[in-house]
């Protein structure tokens, strides 16, 4: 490639090319270029910290403030009807159930106009949907965790959550017949927890049968009975034969 090659001219109109061109250049970029700071700059010039525009749209650089997370405005996660990145801490309204180590975090909000858009809670994978206006009842692929421990016949158990929140609850349940789960929907006030298998030589069918009632408030589960039958027999369980309670919004 052919080398340009121009006059640089001193504040006397003296020809100073070549002899002093690379010093020339030197002198400018110690006295014109501001070199503290992350980055170069021309004196005089507007700084890129604010961002670039290219093809008229904004491209993110390190620091960018839209990549800083927004309060969730009038503390009430309904009230959110723009696109954004927001964090909550977990005294918001209109948060949906979800398990203690999600409490508090961050959403992505995604709206096409102010009556139509999802958030998205990241850590309990829990989508809020408002379609045409008018906020859907939250739903998640993962379950949450309503009571665990190991409850027997006879024994109170409180949920973290109402029943009433979820679609189904999932109960753990561990007999002579195996460990599993069984869902139930989260409709009625009597539930029965049906374990079924067969007998050690496979011929025949038994099953467990576990009866839970709910309170009003569908906080509490009084466990009733356990009832194991074999074969037309039937065996009362008083030890432990359950474990775990979530609650299901996926289905």
């Amino acid at each position: 490639m052919e080398e340009i090659k121009g006059n640089l001219i001193n504040s006397q109109g003296q020809v100073v090319h070549p002899n002093t061109e690379v010093g020339a250049i030197l002198d400018f970029y110690q006295k014109a270029v501001a070199k503290s700071g992350e980055q170069l700059d021309i004196k005089g010039k507007k700084d890129f910290n604010d961002g670039i525009l290219i093809g008229g749209k904004k491209v993110l650089v390190e620091g960018d403030t839209s990549k800083e997370p927004k309060k969730v405005p009038r503390n009430d996660l309904q009230a959110i009807n723009t696109s954004g990145f927001y964090y909550y801490t977990g005294a918001e309204k209109s948060l949906p159930p979800r398990d203690n180590e999600y409490k508090n975090g961050y959403m992505i909000a995604n709206f096409t106009d102010a009556n139509n858009g999802i958030v998205l809670l990241i850590g309990g994978l829990i989508y809020c949907e408002k379609y045409r206006g008018k906020w859907r009842k939250p739903y998640s692929p993962m379950p949450m965790t309503l009571w665990s421990g190991d409850a027997k016949p006879g024994d109170k158990l409180t949920l973290a959550e109402p029943a009433y929140s979820f679609n189904y609850l999932r109960f753990y349940v561990h007999t002579v017949l195996g460990n599993n789960y069984i869902d139930v929907s989260a409709t009625h006030n009597n539930f029965y927890v049906t374990q079924a298998g067969l007998s050690g030589d496979g011929k025949s069918l038994r099953g467990a049968e576990l009866a839970l009632e709910i309170s009003k408030d569908g906080k509490v589960f009084n466990f009733t009975k356990c009832t194991i039958g074999n074969n037309g027999a039937a065996t009362v369980v008083k030890d432990p034969c359950l474990w775990r309670i979530e609650g299901v919004r996926d289905k």
